[in-house]
């Protein structure tokens, strides 16, 4: 049986819409600690443990 958007916005939107936005801090977390991490001299011991030279 098929569902009407407006059913599905109602019922399902507010749902999908919180995770998209959580994934997406996810996201954007994950990417600011990567970018700091290959960046800045304060993760040498980090490069050290991991056995990468640089």
């Amino acid at each position: 049986m098929a569902v009407s958007w407006r059913s599905w916005l109602a019922n399902e939107g507010v749902k999908h819409l919180c995770l998209l936005i959580w994934l997406s801090m996810n996201v954007l977390l994950f990417w600011k600690t990567f970018l700091l991490y290959n960046q800045g001299p304060e993760y040498h011991y980090l490069h050290q443990m991991l056995g990468e030279l640089s």
